[in-house]
């Protein structure tokens, strides 16, 4: 997790989980707590090429700490936005209506009913004009090359806009 996580804060998704959890259990504020299973080397590897920038456990001459905690505190507005948003999902799964593609959707396709070709075949064109835009931009990013970018590659690759020939 150390090349993954920023220090600017939390991951989107795990606010998100821990925002539906606010609504279950009354919770507002907590820590969510990272660490990486990369544990820092006896010995500095900030001079050792084979080890990778991601995977460099020293910096400045010492240990890179391996537990990040991060505070948050669930807003009304959070969970207002939460509720609304499992509400469009819910009315688009009852009117048999595939949600817009996101990024992020594309690493999480397995549990989908839309999944296995069929979300890819029934894009509309500006779906899929959005999501290459994104594409574009990950690709000259510190994202290019990752899993999500390959995740979002490798959608993109089966993908065609509606009415589009196969």
């Amino acid at each position: 997790m150390n090349s993954k996580l920023d220090r600017n804060g939390a991951q989107d998704d795990h606010l998100r989980q821990v925002t539906a959890e606010s609504l279950v259990f009354g919770i507002r504020e907590g820590v969510l707590l990272y660490e990486s299973t990369q544990k820092p080397a006896w010995f500095s590897d900030e001079d050792r090429s084979y080890v990778t920038k991601g995977q460099k456990t020293w910096a400045d001459g010492k240990p890179m700490a391996d537990i990040r905690p991060f505070y948050f505190y669930i807003t009304d507005e959070m969970q207002e936005r939460l509720l609304r948003d499992l509400a469009r999902q819910a009315r688009l799964v009852y009117e048999g209506q595939q949600p817009e593609v996101t990024a992020d959707m594309t690493t999480k396709c397995g549990f989908c009913p839309f999944f296995a070709g069929h979300c890819q075949a029934t894009l509309s064109a500006e779906n899929l004009a959005f999501l290459q835009k994104v594409d574009a931009r990950m690709a000259r990013s510190s994202l290019a090359g990752k899993q999500d970018h390959r995740s979002l590659r490798n959608y993109l690759a089966e993908a065609r806009a509606e009415g589009e020939a196969a």
